[in-house]
């Protein structure tokens, strides 16, 4: 999961990463998707060094859940970049989901569109 995610920081980044930034995309995917609650993550340096361009990419590779309803077991995740909406069944979380949630998720094909799964709260 945290080298899909990187992928998507890369997509999202727009530019080709130094060195350094790619470090800190090594880091922030694992703050993010690290099991530890209750921690921070401080981003600092320079101006000019993509440390916003990179706060952009993060936003931009998550989504939020637009409503699930867990009686009946699924629901549907906002894609924050492009706003579509994605389906998402009991079966692909990870984490248990509520409205407003950011998530981090994956795609597949499903039988009538896109599927979120191992989706994750951050």
């Amino acid at each position: 999961m945290r080298e899909n995610f990187i992928i998507e920081l890369k997509k999202h980044f727009g530019h080709a990463a130094t060195i350094g930034q790619q470090q800190l995309m090594q880091q922030l995917s694992d703050f993010i998707l690290s099991e530890i609650q209750d921690e921070l993550f401080v981003i600092k340096g320079y101006a000019g060094t993509g440390k916003t361009t990179l706060v952009s990419a993060v936003i931009k590779s998550l989504g939020t859940v637009k409503f699930f309803n867990e009686s009946k077991g699924y629901g549907f995740i906002k894609d924050n970049e492009t706003g579509k909406e994605i389906f998402v069944h009991v079966s692909g979380l990870i984490d248990k989901i509520d409205k407003e949630d950011p998530v981090e998720y994956e795609e597949e094909n499903g039988k009538k569109g896109l599927n979120a799964i191992n989706v994750k709260k951050v």
